[in-house]
C-alpha cells in the first residue's frame, strides 16, 4: 500500500514539473528578442557522485552581452532549465553557439534574459510519465 502512494505522488510530482516546465518555456518564447554578444564560453566540469562512485558530467560557461531600450545588460543563462552534458556533447553545443546570439528577454525585467526558451520535448515526457505513474499509482490504490 506504501509503495503504491510513492508511485501515485512521484507520479504527480514529475507531471507537475513537466507542466511548470513547460509553462515556462512557452513564456519565454514569447519574450521579445534583442541582438546579443557572447563574451565568454567554455566547457566546465560539474562535479557529480553517481551511484557511489564520483563522476564528471560537463556544463556550458557563457557570458554574453544584449541591449534593450539604450541599457546594457550581462547574461549567463543559456535555458530556463539546467543542463549537463557529457564532454563530447559540452563541446558540439558551445561550438553551436553563435557569436552574436539573439537574446530573449524578460520585457517586464530586462536583466532576466536566456539564450534559447529551451526543447518542448522534456515537458513533454515528464507529462507523459508522470501522468502514467500517477493513474497507475491511482489504479493500484483502488
Amino acid at each position: 500500500m506504501v509503495g503504491y502512494v510513492f508511485i501515485l505522488l512521484i507520479g504527480l510530482v514529475v507531471f507537475i514539473t513537466g507542466l511548470r516546465l513547460r509553462l515556462i518555456i512557452g513564456k519565454v518564447g514569447r519574450w521579445p528578442l534583442a541582438a546579443g554578444r557572447i563574451t565568454h564560453k567554455e566547457v566546465v566540469p560539474k562535479r557529480r557522485a553517481t551511484g557511489g562512485r564520483a563522476g564528471t558530467s560537463w556544463e556550458l560557461d557563457v557570458r554574453y552581452t544584449y541591449e534593450v531600450a539604450g541599457q546594457t545588460y550581462t547574461g549567463e543563462k543559456i535555458r530556463p532549465y539546467f543542463t549537463v552534458y557529457q564532454r563530447r556533447s559540452a563541446d558540439r553545443a558551445l561550438e553551436q553557439l553563435p557569436a552574436e546570439p539573439q537574446v530573449r528577454y524578460n520585457p517586464a525585467d530586462p536583466a532576466e534574459a536566456y539564450l534559447f526558451s529551451g526543447s518542448k520535448i522534456w515537458p513533454a515526457i515528464a507529462i507523459s510519465l508522470g501522468g502514467i505513474f500517477a493513474l497507475l499509482g491511482l489504479l493500484l490504490l483502488i
